[in-house]
């Protein structure tokens, strides 16, 4: 990967951290927990980007990277600092992880399993 799609992502991540700030200079929600779940979110964006680059190219994840970045609904529950955000994150870095290691989809499975339950 080139220089430019690394500058694309970055571009990315800041349109993604301006959104964010903005709804939550409108919808003043939980302000304890504001921050941490923003970069939750800016961290399941850098995650979603990973996995589609990795499914399928360079281009869609950057595409799929900026429609996660101005989605109105993530940004706000990620504000509302809502647990699905979280579970949505763990469930990334499984996929992630499986995806690198290559392990058993029953393995997969379990694992998705037992964070739904968790939640």
């Amino acid at each position: 990967m080139n220089r430019t799609k690394y500058l694309l992502l970055f571009l990315i991540l800041l349109v993604s951290l301006a959104f964010r700030v903005y709804i939550n200079y409108f919808i003043p929600i939980n302000q304890y927990l504001n921050l941490p779940m923003i970069f939750i979110g800016l961290m399941n964006l850098i995650l979603v980007f990973i996995m589609v680059q990795r499914i399928v190219n360079i281009k869609m994840g950057l595409l799929v990277a900026l429609l996660y970045a101005i989605s109105p609904w993530a940004a706000y529950l990620e504000l509302a600092a809502n647990p699905y955000i979280v579970l949505l994150t763990l469930l990334l870095m499984c996929g992630l992880i499986n995806q690198r290691f290559q392990v058993n989809k029953n393995f997969l499975l379990a694992q998705i399993f037992f964070l739904i339950i968790i939640f």
